[in-house]
């Protein structure tokens, strides 16, 4: 295998990119698809307010992302654990709402009472490349 166009961690991760976030609710893990934005240094997740996932991370704000990783016909994954924050401040949201291609079509702008912006920051990224078994930690993903 020619590991020179294996993808690299900075590489799985575009602007927009569907994973599986993990939250915990009353100590059993729960894991649902979404689409983490990569923009201005942070992760975030663009969710509706009522979603329960905004109110198992008040309750426990450590959460894992994971996400899958094809070349060469072998798999691997890039793990990003941390820890997600609901974020209220107006100009993030807006800047966020801003860079991510599918806002309007569930927000009528950024002041809906509906939009929640969920930030996560990494503590922990282990990285697998595909073909390979063993994961390694990355110490610096680039988020820009």
């Amino acid at each position: 295998m020619n590991n020179t166009s294996v993808p690299t961690p900075d590489d799985v991760l575009k602007s927009e990119s569907s994973v599986y976030l993990a939250t915990s609710e009353a100590g059993s893990p729960r894991v649902r698809p979404v689409t983490v934005v990569k923009t201005g240094g942070s992760l975030f997740v663009l969710t509706g307010t009522n979603s329960k996932k905004v109110d198992q991370i008040r309750k426990d704000n450590r959460v894992e992302v994971l996400s899958m990783v094809e070349h060469g016909g072998n798999r691997g994954y890039l793990r990003i654990s941390g820890e997600a924050q609901i974020v209220e401040d107006a100009v993030t949201k807006k800047k966020v709402a801003t860079a991510t291609s599918y806002f309007q079509n569930y927000w009528s702008g950024v002041d809906d009472p509906n939009y929640a912006l969920i930030r996560i920051e990494p503590k922990r990224v282990a990285y697998m490349p595909p073909g390979e078994f063993e994961e390694s930690i990355i110490d610096n993903l680039s988020l820009e």
